[in-house]
């Protein structure tokens, strides 16, 4: 605020390549500018960025061809915040009453394109309310990328509640960020004794069913199976009671998908063993994909092990190395095989630090399915990263105009000040 702005409009085709005529508004309004030395561009120059003088720039520019316009939206208004949601177990329960805490945590998008941020505005309004509690969080240090953190305290268990966070600056409030907090019971996954799911409880140790594939896994064990389930498929008996079960008759069809989402886990260590049970009978067996989903940005699915067809009648243990860079989740994939007798189910999933062990027997040998090496892993993240890498290149290319001979850019120089050019 108070720091001075150029606009430019640039002509980046045309012939001839100067810029006959230029006319710019300001919310509409028609700015005088005065005459000048033909050039392939027109600028103009906003002394002070104040409430005054923020709003829509448009640019005009013509040649002896055709006529085209680009758009500025100046504002010395701070951007929103952005949430961060892969915070591990944000819920902290209260014991002693029937309230919970939240750990509320997010960065702040381009802070250094305005005036230092001083404070945020935090609303908190349970959903069945109307009223909202207001308070001001002073801000000690800002830098782009930086996690701020706030704990919304004693929060009524089980209520969900809306939470509204505003930048404040010199300026004035800027964007403001919404998010819904939803009371979740904490979760103890893996059990710190031996850190193994053994799917007795109705939780199944903060599993999810993944709301984007196309049916869900099942929680059964032998005496809660379907009585009428095809035969020649699925497990007879399990390892420990219940396990995660796929059902491949109708109206599943070929290639449907099932998805079980581990809860988030925090990275403390350089490598992982993923350990876990299958069972695989049946001639129309698909596929159990293992992948795991590292949170960064935003998240990336890598498929770290996977396993088809017939497997025989018998439960079967799989370890599988990872070395995440970063929070993860593990993912459990049932793909649908050809037709009915295809039914696949998981049990006694286990999440270790460290190596796996190496015993080189495979499906056809023996009851244990490894991949040994710390190389699997590595090799696995190292081609999500290529592959991001191609399809950022893929998508990155030249702006172009869409109306002839003339094609403006949009750029701007100056400080303290956010900027938005449209064509």
């Amino acid at each position: 605020m108070g720091h001075s702005v150029t606009l430019r409009c640039t002509m980046l085709k045309g012939s001839p390549m100067k810029v006959a005529t230029s006319v710019w508004r300001f919310n509409g309004s028609l700015l005088a500018q005065p005459l000048a030395e033909q050039q392939d561009y027109s600028e103009l120059k906003v002394d002070s960025v104040s409430r005054e003088t923020s709003g829509s720039y448009e640019c005009s520019i013509s040649n002896d061809v055709g006529v085209s316009a680009c758009l500025f939206q100046v504002s010395a208004k701070a951007y929103s915040p952005e949430f961060y949601y892969d915070t591990p177990n944000p819920t902290l329960s209260q014991k002693q009453s029937k309230n919970y805490s939240y750990i509320l945590q997010w960065t702040q998008k381009e802070p250094d394109a305005v005036d230092p941020i001083l404070k945020y505005r935090l609303e908190v309004r349970q959903l069945s309310q109307r009223s909202t509690i207001q308070t001001f969080i002073p801000v000690k240090k800002m830098e782009k990328g930086l996690l701020l953190e706030h704990i919304l305290p004693n929060l009524k268990v089980p209520q969900s509640y809306e939470v509204r966070l505003t930048p404040i600056t010199s300026f004035g409030a800027g964007d403001m960020a919404a998010r819904i907090i939803r009371y979740m019971e904490p979760i103890n996954y893996p059990n710190p004794a031996d850190n193994t799911c053994r799917f007795e409880d109705e939780k199944i140790c903060g599993f999810i069913q993944d709301k984007m594939d196309n049916f869900d896994w099942t929680r059964q064990n032998a005496l809660t199976q379907n009585p009428k389930r095809t035969v020649n498929t699925g497990p007879p008996t399990d390892i420990s009671g219940y396990y995660m079960f796929i059902e491949a008759s109708r109206p599943r069809v070929t290639g449907d998908k099932a998805r079980l989402i581990s809860p988030l886990y925090n990275i403390t260590a350089k490598y992982y063993c993923v350990s876990f049970y299958y069972h695989m009978y049946g001639k129309h067996i698909g596929s159990l994909n293992l992948l795991v989903r590292v949170r960064n940005k935003r998240a990336i699915d890598t498929q770290v092990w996977s396993l088809s067809g017939n497997r025989g009648n018998m439960w079967q243990q799989a370890h599988v190395p990872i070395n995440p860079p970063g929070p993860f989740q593990i993912i459990f994939e049932g793909v649908r095989g050809t037709s009915y007798e295809g039914d696949i189910a998981i049990d006694d999933v286990t999440l270790k630090k460290g190596d796996c062990p190496r015993k080189p027997l495979g499906p056809n040998k023996g009851e244990t399915v490894c991949l040994t090496g710390r190389q699997v892993g590595r090799s696995a993240f190292t081609d999500v990263h290529a592959r991001e890498a191609q399809l950022i290149s893929e998508h990155t290319d030249e702006l172009v105009g869409l109306n002839g001979m003339v094609e403006p850019m949009a750029e701007v120089t100056g400080g303290a000040v956010r900027f938005l050019g449209l064509f």
